[in-house]
Formats: C-alpha cells, structure tokens, sequence
C-alpha cells in the first residue's frame, strides 16, 4: 500500500511506515498535483491520500479532485470543529473518536469511523522500575487545567465529585507542574483521575496514554462513548459521580486485580498507533470508498484561514494558504456580491491575513490590504450590514476588529448595532452559520476563542429553532461583556455591572469572568448584599474556585451558610496543596 500523508506527524507515529508499505510525506500546496509534485511524485502514485488534521494546514482546494481514497484523522475534534466540518465533504471518511462518529453521523451519514488517534504524545517515561500499584503512597490524583472554568465545564463536574472524597482517601488535584513533578505524580498514586474537559467531546485525551506509560490505574467517565470505544472494563475503570466512591475503594482492597488491570492499560497504551493505522487504511483502500462532495465556497475560506495550527503566536499559516485565500477571495467578491454570510466570512479570512502578514514581519503588505478597495475587511464586514439589517454577526468582528487596532469609539458603535440587532431580531440575528474574529489568538484562555468553541457545538444541536438561540445567547454573552469593558473603561461602572450582568444572563454557565468583573464593581462599592448573590453564582459554576468560596464566607450572615462553606474549604484544602495554581489571572478585557 502507498500513503500520500499531510500534516502533522506529531512524535513520528505516522511517518515512516514499515515496508513492505512506502508512504510519502507532501507539504502544503494549493493543489493536489503541486502537493505531489513537491514530494517527486504524481497523484496516481498514491494509493490512499492521508490528511492528519489538528496543528496542521489546510487541505488543497481541489481535495475533491483526488484519485485515491482520501482519509482525515481529528484528534481534537470539537475544539475545531468549525473547520472539520468545513473539510469533512471533500474526504471519503474520517477516522474520529466514536463521540465524533455520533457527532457527525446525522451531519455526513456513513462518512466517519472511530479510531483513537490519540498517543503518549508528550512521551512520558518513567523512571525505571515504577512502583507497585499497592506501594504506592498517595490514592488518587487529578493532574491538569481547570480554568478558564468555563472551557472546562465537563471536568471541573468532574472534580466537584472528587475533592469532596479527601476526608476519606488520600486525594490531590495538582496543576502547572513541572515535567519531572509531573511523571512523579503520574508514577506515585494508585490511581489517576481521568475527567474529560469539554461537554460534547467526551473522548479518549493523552493522559490515558501517559498514565499508561507509568503502568497507573486511570479512572474514566463511565459515559464516554471515546473511552468506551477504545477502552475495555478490563484496563480501564469506569465511573459516575454515584460509582466514584466505591470505584476507589475497589482498588485500595484489591490492588493485586488492579494491578493487573493497569499492566493491561500500560500494554494498549504503549503499542504504536501504526499498525491500527495500515489496519484501517487497507479496509478503505480495498474497498475504494467514495463518499466525498463538493465543498463549497465559504467551506473552502472557512479551511483556508480558520484552519488547524493557528495556536497562538507560535504557529503560522503557511504562505500558499494565504495566497490561495486572497486569490478566491478577489474572485467571489464580483461573483457573489449579495451573500453575506460569505462576505462575512471572506473579511474574517482578509483580517486573518492581514495579522499573519504582521506576523510574518510584512506589515506594509498587511496595512494595503487594509486599504484594498474591494479587499479590506472593514469595507466588506460594511457591506454585509448594509446588505442585511437583521444580521449581527458582521457588527460584532468588525468591532473586534476596531478593537485591535484602538479604535475603541468605533468598537463600541459597532458592538451596539450588534446588541440591537440581537434584541430586535433574537435568533434570526445568527442565522448564517459565519466564523467569528479574531481566529489566530486561539489560546484556550482567550475569550474569543471561548466563544468560537461554543459556537462549534452549535451545528450538532438537531433542533433549528434551539440552536440559534443557543448562538444568540453566545454572541449575546460575548457582546455585553464588551460592552461592559468599554463602559468600565470610560468610568461608568454602574453600566458596566448592568452589561456584565446581561452576559450572565444570556450565557450563565460560561460567564465567569463577566461575573468576576461585577464582583469587583460591587466590591468598589462596598455593596456587600450584591456581591454575595455574584459570589454565589460563581461558585456554582467554578467549585474549585477556593478565594472566591473564602471571601463568601467573609461576607455570609447566614449560619448554616457559612457552616456549609468552611466545610466545603476544608476539603477542597486538604484536595488541593497549591490553591493559587487554580487561581486566575487579573480578568481579561477588550
């Protein structure tokens, strides 16, 4: 079998492959023929065509034109979901974990198969030899991020379940370690608490693989379809928040059966991904599958300049993406002047450009792309207003976008419009499924991209009517937030806490730090009363949140209240030895 592979081939895992099969590894190139041009070859070499999704650049524009088999593989689905789907018609299948497979089922029908592409990607190794399970010292242990809380929704439901078990085990929720403190914590519990981060993808993640690496015994959600898929019950232990308890006793009293079930979990974890891979890609190519179709245009924009790799200042687009967008961009312009969801997204792509430019060191180029007279973002993002006065979405990435540059007047205006329009017009403000900007800050801890990530879920939401709202409320959340920055910024803080408020309303579950700024405009005030009903509402969103639950208790002149919070602060205490890793940073604002 011959593999033409892009994209990322992380730690070696996909690249080289053993004979007697040969593979080839293409760089990006706007074309199917130029990729396999580059690499020597011509596209009827290949067998099968491999993209390698997440971290990478996009696929070329003509993907469709293929003459094998084509096959993408998505580790972090959801996360970039905008862009897998944006992808997923020109593939003949999509190797995703099965809560992608359902995800994405009633979307693209037949088109996904599940396969954990995940791998001890960090490449822990332990020193040697690693303890016995039943000599280990500590019981359980939680390693990683929980804030921003509110991308970590799904895991901090997790923790409030664990912490509340340290009076009984030995327990301890760590973050921000080390490399070494790390594998030293991985090697010296019993056990490693597993809680997957988001809310629809609750799927296989790296530390199954690096605690396997150190033979742990990992305790996974009982209801993750990824885990379930890959995982059986004999090398994983599942559990619930009912099951917990005594899913952690079961290994304290019966550590050689553990043991067993950890040896089991090291053997799957360290095998290499490879042969699961050929296994996989053979069933594809014998069959010569063909599901693909025909992306369209905003597909192939959406791919082009929102598309894997661009985390934060460290990764870059390549250069033929750039050029490729900028050139279909010109063109769709005089084609399709009138659809604006399009034009929104074509000046989301051009700002995108114009920041990569910057980055790449070209800032002259980017500033006569801001002045382009068809091209310039701020025209075309006016355009779209002008053509549709319903719509919301192109006033709120223009305001990003003035935003940026320090425009602040400006912004506000256009986060206003963007505010009427969503009150006037509620759901049918965001009827045009359209990426928001910027896209390149995509820091887990920005709230642009929070925003971004939530919008993803969105398409596998079944029902028309609730997913809209679920994106109005979104961009509702988002939108007062700024307003309120902008309010507190010119010294009207009784303005600023009604829009903080009104994003909490709109979004109460991810409003954190709307809810941390008005906790401080109530605090300035000396409003006590205020304050607490803010506190209460945060705690609940963010249990692990110990300053917060401490200054409650500061303030609480109910006894059973403030019994209840120091109860709760002893535990998380006792979970916790390092309370200022969970602790976030001054809040983030416009």
């Amino acid at each position: 079998m011959r593999i033409a592979f892009t994209g990322a081939n992380y730690c070696g895992q996909y690249f080289p492959v053993p004979p007697p099969h040969e593979a080839i590894w293409l760089p990006f190139a706007p074309t199917v023929s130029a990729m396999f041009a580059a690499a020597g070859k011509t596209p009827d070499w290949a067998d099968v065509f491999v993209a390698v999704l997440p971290e990478t650049a996009p696929v070329p524009v003509d993907l469709e034109s293929c003459p094998c088999p084509t096959v993408a593989i998505c580790v972090d689905w959801q996360q970039w979901a905008d862009v897998l789907l944006a992808h997923a018609p020109t593939f003949d299948v999509c190797l995703l974990d099965q809560t992608a497979v359902n995800a994405i089922e009633a979307i693209h029908p037949g088109k996904a198969r599940p396969f954990c592409a995940l791998w001890n990607f960090s490449q822990v190794a332990p020193p040697e030899p690693v303890a016995l399970i039943a000599d280990r010292p500590h019981d359980v242990v939680f390693i990683g991020n929980t804030v921003p809380s509110e991308q970590f929704r799904g895991r901090n439901t997790g923790l409030s379940w664990l912490y509340r078990l340290s009076e009984r085990f030995d327990v301890r929720i760590l973050t921000k370690l080390s490399r070494e403190d790390y594998v030293r914590a991985l090697c010296d519990s019993k056990i490693v608490f597993n809680h997957a981060s988001w809310l629809v993808q609750e799927a296989v993640n790296a530390r199954y693989f690096e605690a396997g690496a150190c033979a742990s015994l990992v305790l996974g959600e009982n209801y993750n379809a990824g885990a379930r898929e890959f995982f059986s019950d004999n090398e994983v232990l599942f559990y619930d928040e009912e099951t917990l308890e005594t899913r952690i006793e079961w290994v304290i009293a019966n550590p050689d059966e553990a043991q067993a079930m950890a040896d089991r979990l090291h053997a799957k974890t360290t095998a290499p991904v490879m042969p699961r891979l050929l296994e996989q890609l053979a069933r594809i190519v014998e069959t010569s599958e063909r599901r693909r179709s025909s992306r369209s245009v905003q597909d192939i924009v959406v791919g082009l300049v929102c598309g894997f790799g661009n985390w934060g200042e460290s990764a870059r687009r390549h250069p033929h993406a750039l050029q490729t967008f900028l050139e279909i961009a010109n063109r769709v312009l005089a084609e399709r002047p009138s659809d604006v969801s399009l034009l929104n997204a074509i000046a989301v792509g051009t700002a995108e450009t114009m920041d990569e430019l910057r980055r790449f060191g070209n800032a002259d180029q980017a500033e006569a792309l801001r002045r382009h007279t068809k091209l310039s973002p701020e025209l075309i993002w006016r355009q779209a207003l002008r053509l549709d006065p319903t719509y919301a979405v192109p006033a709120y990435n223009l305001s990003r976008f003035y935003a940026k540059s320090g425009q602040l007047a400006r912004a506000d205006d256009c986060l206003s419009q963007a505010a009427d329009r969503l009150s006037r017009y509620g759901k049918d403000a965001v009827r045009y499924s359209s990426p928001y900007y910027p896209v390149w800050t995509a820091r887990v801890t920005c709230l642009d991209r929070t925003l971004t990530f939530y919008d993803n879920e969105t398409p596998f939401t079944r029902d028309e009517d609730a997913r809209l709202e679920q994106r109005a409320g979104l961009l509702r959340w988002r939108v007062e937030e700024l307003l309120g920055d902008l309010a507190r910024r010119n010294g009207n803080q009784q303005q600023a806490a009604r829009h903080y408020t009104a994003a909490s309303d709109a979004c109460p579950h991810i409003a954190t730090e709307a809810l941390r700024k008005a906790i401080a405009i109530a605090q300035e005030a000396g409003d006590s009363v205020v304050e607490g009903d803010l506190l209460r509402h945060l705690i609940r969103i963010n249990p692990l949140d110990i300053p917060y639950r401490a200054r409650l208790a500061e303030l609480t002149h109910m006894p059973q209240e403030l019994t209840a919070l120091e109860t709760e602060l002893s535990l998380l205490r006792r979970a916790i030895p390092n309370p200022g890793g969970f602790s976030r940073s001054t809040p983030e604002e416009l």
